[in-house]
């Protein structure tokens, strides 16, 4: 059997021993605090003092401090009146409620705490997913929703530092901001900076395709024996390709044509050429929602994108012209360059009119 530890109770700052100690040091205040944090009920069965122990356990936790303290004073056979006891147990009572909601208000402050700090984890562990996968439109779309939703505030306070980390490397995060018409005017800046920023040089957003070529062509550079490549020896051996889409990984006669993915409807002269069939390639996972429209329609509108199909015009070339798609009878206003370029419109579809086939009209489908 486990042998028991005395120890000395500290009443009115003096060690207390046996009960001739504690009643020649009696202090209500103090005998509050040890009944309550349950000292006084070890020391008593250290001692084995059963009798004072047995009226102690009858006194209830739930009592006020009056009555606990007026019990405890038959305990050690001390004499109070009433009023001396209501006297010394009020302020106890004061401090207690006070120590009481001093631990209610610093637990309420720690839980703040943690849920402004789990809060703040998960809007940067958001942002970073942006950063890792800024490519991947969807997910950067569903994202400023998000952020919108859930970190609206958060948001602005952090709308600088958020567009610093964005607009050099991962361009299509401010556009998906400008397209969304909830959190385009929480950007910190004005739209002639962000087009300078972003909408400039917004063609290299641009999707080289539905093929996967940069990583077979960087495959090919590395290692010339690739299975999947053939070779087109002359004009004979071109009917095959036909209607078929093909990658050209090299050809000696036309440089211009490697590494485009290309359908021959006649032959050409250009054999011989090392290619890959499409079928072959991987397909880009990731396709750019940013487009190109860079043609000549002889001073009439083309129609790029239908009505319903809501576009961001990011960048135009002078002398040019775009508008809504009004091919079905919606309204809209045409715009030129001044209207585009710093503007970011968003059009519902698109209208087209160049004179010029090298004139670039850059959007993006939202």
């Amino acid at each position: 059997m486990a042998k028991t530890i005395k120890f000395n109770l500290i009443i009115d700052k003096q060690p207390i021993r046996n009960l001739e100690d504690l009643q020649n040091s009696f202090n209500i205040e103090d005998l509050l605090t040890v009944f309550h944090n349950g000292s006084l009920k070890r020391w008593l069965e250290a001692r084995e003092l059963k009798d004072e122990l047995e009226k102690l356990e009858k006194i209830t936790k739930d009592s006020d401090d009056e009555k606990v303290a007026s019990e405890l004073c038959k305990i050690f056979k001390k004499d109070f009146t009433k009023e001396q006891i209501a006297f010394v147990a009020y302020p106890f009572e004061i401090r207690k409620k006070e120590e009481e909601r001093l631990r209610t208000y610093n637990e309420l402050a720690k839980k703040k705490n943690d849920i402004i700090f789990d809060y703040h984890t998960e809007y940067e562990n958001l942002l970073k997913e942006i950063e890792n996968k800024s490519s991947d439109y969807p997910l950067v779309k569903t994202s400023i929703q998000q952020i919108y939703k859930n970190y609206r505030g958060l948001f602005m306070l952090d709308a600088i530092a958020f567009y610093e980390r964005f607009a050099s490397e991962h361009k299509l995060v401010i556009l998906a901001i400008l397209a969304n018409e909830n959190m385009r005017p929480l950007l910190p800046y004005d739209l002639s900076k962000i087009y300078n920023d972003v909408g400039k040089n917004a063609t290299s957003l641009v999707s080289s395709g539905k093929y996967d070529v940069a990583s077979f062509m960087e495959k090919w550079k590395i290692d010339n024996n690739q299975p999947e490549v053939k070779l087109c020896k002359n004009v004979n051996a071109m009917s095959g390709l036909k209607q078929e889409e093909f990658l050209v990984v090299s050809c000696d006669q036309n440089k211009d044509i490697v590494g485009k993915v290309l359908i021959l409807k006649n032959a050409v002269s250009w054999a011989p050429f090392h290619y890959v069939m499409a079928s072959d390639l991987k397909i880009n996972s990731n396709i750019s929602p940013v487009k190109v429209c860079a043609k000549n329609t002889g001073g009439m509108f083309d129609y790029p994108e239908p009505a319903n199909k809501k576009c961001l015009i990011i960048k135009m070339e002078e002398g040019n012209i775009v508008g809504n798609n009004r091919a079905a009878g919606t309204e809209g206003t045409d715009l030129d360059a001044n209207g585009v370029n710093g503007k970011f419109p968003i059009l519902d579809g698109i209208m087209y009119k160049s004179t010029n086939a090298n004139h670039k009209l850059v959007y993006m489908e939202i």
